[in-house]
């Protein structure tokens, strides 16, 4: 399976994760270190541009935390998070960031606020159900919801400007959920198994593997076609996750 479908009951969940998406798929001596890797690597490159190494870092991040980038709201600020988005982007951060062995199926008022400062600074809300969640008594529970598909990011452009503030561009490729195995009727997933020379269902690990390599090309948007341009605004944070967001805009191509 290459993507990672949610159907959100703690069962399930547990069942899916053991499915979700490699996570070692490139060599060895490009993967990055935890959550220290890619900001280290913006720190220090000098001057900042796009770099097989920074395209490679950023693909590999989000490969790895899948829904980050994917389910992160559309924003221009903390103040405009729109209330639905912001919950279930916490979900799954709670999701992607805890134990399986002890996971569970709600998490609490402190807990949610606790992630939502982390990804996004300071943050007023009020607390309140969504469609994803259920709030009551000072916990959030969630209800049944369904994510298919995955996608996959290549850096295109970068900045940083004199207050350290990242402006971060990449073209998106989307995958729905059968699409992946559609050679005959899905024009991207044609053009990964000739670009990797198979005829036959790949595994995930050559599935991103080509996808990775093909990102290296200059020409990769002559192999592929890109579905969607994501455009984040970030500073680099010093807590578990890498970045805290200050804005994202997505737009279909």
């Amino acid at each position: 399976m290459k993507y990672l479908k949610i159907i959100v009951s703690l069962t399930l969940l547990i069942l899916l994760a053991s499915t979700a998406c490699n996570k070692n798929v490139l060599p060895e001596d490009n993967q990055i270190s935890g959550n220290e890797g890619l900001p280290y690597k913006l720190t220090a490159t000098d001057p900042l541009v796009v770099s097989p190494d920074l395209i490679q870092s950023f693909y590999q991040y989000y490969l790895d935390h899948p829904y980050e980038l994917s389910c992160l709201p559309n924003f221009s600020s903390a103040e405009t998070i729109d209330w639905h988005e912001l919950t279930l982007f916490v979900y799954l951060a709670y999701l992607d960031e805890i134990d399986e062995n002890i996971r569970n199926d709600s998490l609490t008022q402190e807990k949610f606020g606790e992630i939502a400062q982390r990804y996004f600074g300071k943050i007023d809300y009020l607390d309140a159900s969504s469609p994803y969640l259920v709030y009551e008594n000072g916990q959030y529970q969630c209800q049944n919801f369904d994510i298919s598909g995955a996608w996959y990011y290549r850096l295109k452009h970068i900045t940083q400007d004199s207050r350290n503030v990242y402006t971060a561009s990449f073209d998106t490729l989307y995958f729905e959920e059968t699409e992946m195995t559609e050679l005959e009727t899905s024009a991207n997933t044609a053009a990964i198994h000739q670009y990797a020379n198979s005829q036959t269902e790949l595994s995930n690990e050559a599935w991103h593997q080509t996808i990775g390599e093909i990102f290296q090309r200059d020409d990769y948007q002559d192999i592929l076609s890109i579905n969607q341009t994501t455009t984040i605004q970030f500073i680099i944070s010093d807590d578990k996750n890498p970045f805290i967001y200050l804005s994202c805009q997505k737009a279909k191509e």
